[in-house]
């Protein structure tokens, strides 16, 4: 649920993450060159995971105008879905910084501000895929999946 002030003494209420979606895009657009946000004050109660890929599909089409959006966040899994470059931050000092793929990887970065890797990393290194370096995201770990199948199928001769 949303209640946004809006001109006139009149709010704008909302419930769901696609109705947020559509209303908030154009009307953020419209007004913020760069965006700040708390994840902690980010709640998807009626819609779970789907509010929250509403949300994210909002975030990566401002990003895609040409908008900044600053995430101060905890978690690691949506800095791995919007993030170009990270932070990590402990104890009011930056303990790492860089792209993505290179600090969210880095469990020992991650370690020094009580953080875990992200779980698609967790899922990699389950895996015992530790030659290469770890996808981020979904789309990632399934290509990279996938291409090591084929590769095993390949060199595993037949019956």
């Amino acid at each position: 649920m949303l209640n946004w002030p809006l001109p006139g003494g009149t709010s704008l209420h909302l419930v769901g993450g696609a109705l947020a979606g559509i209303v908030l895009r154009p009307w953020l657009g419209e007004l913020a060159l760069v965006l700040v946000l708390v994840t902690q004050c980010l709640v998807f109660h009626d819609g779970g995971i789907t509010a929250l890929g509403y949300f994210l599909n909002l975030l990566k089409g401002l990003i895609e105008d040409g908008r900044t959006i600053i995430v101060a966040t905890n978690d690691v899994n949506l800095a791995s879905e919007i993030a170009d470059y990270v932070h990590i931050i402990s104890d009011g000092r930056i303990v790492g910084h860089g792209t993505p793929e290179d600090i969210l990887t880095d469990a020992i970065v991650l370690k020094r501000a009580r953080l875990d890797l992200p779980i698609i990393v967790e899922i990699w290194n389950s895996l015992g895929m530790v030659a290469d370096k770890p996808p981020l995201r979904i789309r990632e770990l399934v290509n990279k999946l996938g291409y090591f199948i084929k590769r095993q199928q390949v060199s595993t001769p037949g019956p």
